[in-house]
């Protein structure tokens, strides 16, 4: 039993980015790290979850 994925389309759906390095579904941290930054001091509870 195959299954493809299109990670790329979830990272997107899920974060509104992609990734250019994929692997099985996993990316980076440091990619996390850099794309988003910290929420700011004024964020309200939903922003920082």
């Amino acid at each position: 039993f195959a299954q493809s994925t299109d990670w790329g389309a979830i990272c997107y759906d899920l974060l509104g980015a992609i990734s250019n390095i994929i692997y099985r579904g996993q990316i980076n941290m440091g990619w996390l790290r850099d794309t988003f930054s910290e929420p700011g001091d004024d964020s309200t509870e939903v922003e920082r979850v």
